[in-house]
């Protein structure tokens, strides 16, 4: 009976060990499609009177392709300035998860240039895209790769390293600044934002460590069968 006992527990850790995912808000080929309809945890804050809004058609795939769409509206206050953000799947360890760069379709829907970075905030620290990416106004999607390494990210407030800052992001964003800011321009603009993706590593669990808790188990049954 104690046999039996040992082998249904190796059973169920077996399964816990293989099924359990890694304690992370980020992974590797994670999606913002938008095709839900909702907005995905993007936002300007409680207090803005143009937050972010699902559009259901008109993405870089054509009709029936679902989009956000973000407003800034010049001037002064609250939606003043081109910035949002993201405080839930775009925050963790983006290294465990192996994330390299951040990839996503943008396209200018209003009369004003915009030069477009991420941002990420390590708690008091923020790095933001050394260079931005050039989105003219005219109307076109465009594909846009920011990568996450010490030569395409500038800290512009804090004091740790990228490393630390990429071991615990706590928020993302997306901005319009002409130099690197984690702040976005006071602007009046338009921008449509699809298919934000984390490009990386795909990060599976730990063969090794799951064979050396398997081994225990094991040991343990044989253990008791000697008895």
């Amino acid at each position: 009976m104690k046999i039996i006992t040992l082998i249904l527990r190796v059973s169920l850790s077996v399964a816990v060990i293989i099924s359990a995912p890694a304690a992370l808000a980020i992974t590797a080929g994670q999606i913002d499609d938008f095709e839900n309809g909702s907005i995905m945890g993007w936002q300007e804050g409680g207090s803005s009177p143009n937050p972010p809004t699902n559009i259901s058609t008109g993405g870089p795939q054509g009709a029936n392709d679902n989009y956000l769409r973000d407003i800034s509206a010049g001037g002064a206050g609250a939606g003043s300035k081109m910035v949002m953000f993201n405080l839930s799947q775009w925050t963790g360890d983006f290294n465990a998860a192996g994330v390299e760069s951040i990839q996503m379709w943008l396209r200018n829907e209003g009369n004003s240039s915009m030069q477009i970075r991420i941002a990420l905030n390590g708690g008091v620290t923020w790095f933001s895209s050394t260079n931005g990416f050039s989105l003219p106004a005219d109307n076109m999607w465009r594909l846009a790769t920011f990568n996450l390494t010490a030569n395409d990210m500038t800290r512009v407030a804090g004091t740790s390293d990228l490393a630390t800052v990429l071991d615990s992001v706590v928020e993302m964003r997306i901005l319009s600044a002409n130099s690197p800011d984690f702040r976005g321009a006071t602007i009046d603009a338009t921008l449509g934002v699809d298919d934000i993706e984390a490009i990386g590593v795909v990060v599976g669990p730990d063969p090794d460590a799951d064979f050396g808790v398997i081994s225990v188990i094991l040991d343990l049954i044989l253990d008791d069968d000697s008895e």
